[in-house]
């Protein structure tokens, strides 16, 4: 599982959120986080600290915690992280390989080369997939 969260402060500028926030609508709440990029059925922790959300800005709110999706629709989508991208890769031994590659390269080149690969791959995947 690839650890993944998103900050309260970024969800509400989503108006579906915001309803659903303000309502306590947890189905929904769940239905927004899975479709940004989090795995609803691993289970998710509700987190209230201090930290930096997507737009850059240190932020004290609730943040909700658990594992980054690995499916094919949302690897296609060109937001899901290079982990969630690596650890999607059906061959192990190419899996721990491109982990070490992105985890000890010196070279910005080797980490923009692994990127390239993935959002290639994840195009490859977006015309061979219908939306959900």
């Amino acid at each position: 599982m690839v650890p993944f969260s998103l900050s309260v402060s970024d969800l509400l500028m989503i108006p579906k959120f915001q309803k659903a926030f303000g309502e306590d609508d947890k189905e929904t709440i769940k239905k927004v986080l899975y479709e940004n990029g989090m795995e609803v059925d691993l289970g998710i922790d509700e987190v209230f600290c201090t930290h930096r959300n997507l737009q850059g800005k240190v932020v004290s709110c609730m943040r909700y915690e658990g594992g980054e999706r690995t499916c094919e629709s949302w690897l296609a989508t060109g937001a899901a992280s290079l982990d969630a991208h690596i650890a999607s890769c059906p061959d192990y031994t190419r899996r721990v390989e491109l982990n070490i590659m992105s985890k000890t390269s010196c070279s910005q080149q080797t980490e923009e080369m692994l990127e390239r690969a993935a959002h290639t791959e994840a195009r490859k995947v977006a015309t061979n997939v219908k939306e959900d």
